[in-house]
């Protein structure tokens, strides 16, 4: 018998990307004034932009392997909150794992480049 493919749909993935965004404006917001730092709209909407964009991978990687819809935003809900760069650690293992991608050691893509 196939997998049972998963249930989802537009207004689900509508769902994660707007807990996505609130989680990482609001995460933004609080790192930023935990350190001292100004907080400006463009790199708030920027950060709010960027936990949007993996709140959707991270619902659709939730929705394929039928998790709760109630686990899937909680994940969500976390990820978007720590940001963007944390999210993708989190994330790499599982797409490199899945689609058979050996990482070179040391190989970091969220690493900046050498002055």
């Amino acid at each position: 018998m196939p997998p049972k493919e998963p249930e989802w749909s537009w207004i689900t993935l509508l769902l994660f990307a707007g807990i996505g965004l609130l989680g990482g404006v609001m995460g933004h917001i609080m790192r930023s004034l935990d350190s001292g730092q100004k907080v400006t709209f463009a790199r708030t909407a920027f950060e709010g932009l960027a936990a949007l964009f993996f709140s959707i991978i991270i619902g659709l990687i939730c929705m394929e392997n039928n998790v709760s819809m109630g686990w899937s935003s909680a994940i969500i809900g976390v990820l978007s909150w720590l940001g963007a760069r944390t999210t993708l650690r989190a994330l790499q293992p599982i797409i490199y794992n899945r689609i058979g991608i050996k990482p070179e050691s040391g190989d970091n893509g969220n690493d900046k480049p050498s002055t």
